[in-house]
């Protein structure tokens, strides 16, 4: 079983179905992973939380949203030892709220492959690029772990297999 603090929760909102648009958070500059790299909104899984309510919390700690029906949409298992759970919702706002630990951005369907993702999360955007955006479709991305980057404090990996539905 993998351990509580190895699963974390990535949400990105959108603008409506079919996507024009999508979030992507950019990570502060201090930030010890991942500094100036864009991401989902979320975090980690806290010890006796469900993904789905740790997915909640973490939304409105960040971003202090409510009130947005979130639907996982894809899993990412890397080397058996870490999972990530990634969730999207409609927010009908054009104006994102500040956060404390980055910014929100909107982000074009047809430029969110041109920022700088994490990778771990590029794997899943690279998938729903494929896939049109269809998030009816759940999937899981199977990642070996490459290396970790110490001067941009980031872990790299490669995509080995792609599956149909939620592992």
């Amino acid at each position: 079983m993998i351990n509580p603090t190895n699963k974390w929760n990535v949400i990105f909102l959108v603008d409506k179905i079919p996507l024009q648009k999508m979030t992507l958070f950019k990570r502060a500059a201090d930030r010890d992973f991942a500094p100036n790299f864009y991401t989902g909104i979320g975090g980690k899984v806290e010890q006796n939380e469900s993904i789905e309510g740790s997915a909640y919390r973490e939304l409105e700690e960040e971003t202090k949203i409510k009130n947005v029906k979130l639907h996982e949409f894809a899993r990412v298992i890397i080397d058996s030892k870490l999972r990530l759970y990634y969730f999207w919702g409609i927010y009908k706002k054009k104006i994102l709220p500040k956060s404390d630990v980055g910014s929100l951005e909107w982000v074009s369907k047809s430029k969110v492959l041109e920022k700088e993702i994490v990778p771990t999360t590029l794997c899943v955007v690279e998938e729903l690029v494929r896939r049109d955006f269809n998030f009816n479709s759940p999937f899981t991305v199977l990642e070996e772990e490459s290396f970790w980057d110490e001067k941009k404090k980031v872990r790299y990996v490669t995509a080995v297999e792609v599956k149909e539905g939620l592992l």
